[in-house]
């Protein structure tokens, strides 16, 4: 997958065009499928993301005994966080293609 498809991805989840189910879904599948080819800070960026993604529970309050989870509102807010870092990227003109299977 692309930068730049990871950002639409990323759009589309905060325009609420998908559900953040969907979206942790295409998310985790598309970063579990990635091959090289990602810059290191593209990486980590996405990489933080991925993190978030994955502690992310619909059930809320969280059942007891799920320890290290966010809402639905702290995903968006991280999606958004990593959207901006992205496109700070672009901006500095160091955008890097992430070349992958997708």
């Amino acid at each position: 997958m692309r930068v730049e498809e990871y950002k639409q991805l990323i759009r589309s989840f905060l325009s609420e065009a998908i559900t953040a189910s969907e979206f942790e879904a295409r998310y985790l599948s598309a970063m579990k499928s990635q091959e090289r080819g990602m810059g290191r800070e593209v990486f980590f960026i996405l990489q933080d993301l991925f993190e978030d993604v994955d502690a992310y529970t619909h059930y809320w309050p969280p059942p007891p005994g799920l320890h290290h989870v966010i809402s639905e509102d702290e995903l968006r807010h991280e999606a958004q966080v990593a959207l901006d870092a992205l496109e700070n990227l672009n901006n500095r003109g160091s955008s890097e293609s992430v070349q992958g299977a997708h």
